[in-house]
């Protein structure tokens, strides 16, 4: 098994690929290069400052509120830029395709 800092981990190949082109949610790859943040959805506030016209703080579900969605297929590639640090170090199991993971999604995206 991966260290649980960061989080990574990917599914069997042969379920990944009898699910055909689009990859079903539950089986995307995670790649984390750190811890994995523990944040409260209802608590939590992205704050925008610094050389800003309006400085402003939003909740997530205002941010949800305020940006248009749309959905899209889109494919998500890991190439393993950071995979020298443990790759070669670690005997596990999830590593399926070397230094390179690949997903194909239909996320809603905020347009």
């Amino acid at each position: 098994m991966a260290p649980r800092h960061p989080l990574n981990a990917e599914p069997p190949l042969p379920v990944l690929m009898s699910k055909g082109f689009i990859t079903p949610t539950a089986l995307h790859y995670v790649r984390n290069h750190g811890a994995v943040p523990q944040l409260d959805w209802d608590a939590h506030r992205v704050s925008v400052g610094g050389m800003v016209d309006r400085p402003a703080s939003f909740s997530i579900p205002e941010l949800l509120a305020l940006l248009p969605s749309y959905t899209i297929p889109i494919t998500l590639v890991c190439a393993g830029a950071a995979m020298h640090r443990t790759l070669f170090s670690l005997i596990c199991s999830g590593w399926q395709v070397q230094c390179f993971t690949c997903s194909d999604t239909v996320p809603a995206f905020a347009a």
